[in-house]
């Protein structure tokens, strides 16, 4: 390698923001639509995980849609981009609870 000189060129490799960077307020929009959704936490397992979980029935896809109701297609972001913000910055479970019980299970426990 050859020593650098004044006049040579700069290395600028590295230097460009990402192409496929979503911007803030695509960002928070999203974040908005994820915390409009309610959430559950689980009444038997509070001290076994941090997690919260969304309703029955309620799936990533599905929450997408809700997100893209409505929206220009230009305005709209990905699925693959929904779900890596979803799994990123949520620690949220589309399972359902399955250790929690009914009241009348617990009656019958509690004989």
């Amino acid at each position: 390698l050859c020593k650098l000189k004044s006049d040579s060129l700069l290395d600028q490799r590295g230097k460009q923001a990402g192409w496929n960077k979503i911007s803030d307020a695509k960002l928070a929009e999203v974040k908005q639509c994820i915390d409009s959704i309610p959430k559950y936490i689980s009444h038997y397992c509070r001290s076994q995980t941090k997690s919260s979980f969304l309703p029955p029935g309620m799936t990533v896809s599905k929450m997408y849609e809700v997100y893209a109701n409505g929206k220009p297609k230009e305005e709209v972001i990905t699925l693959a981009t929904f779900k890596k913000i979803f799994h990123t910055h949520y620690n949220l479970k589309c399972k359902s609870l399955k250790k929690d019980t009914c009241n009348k299970c617990d009656m019958y426990s509690a004989k």
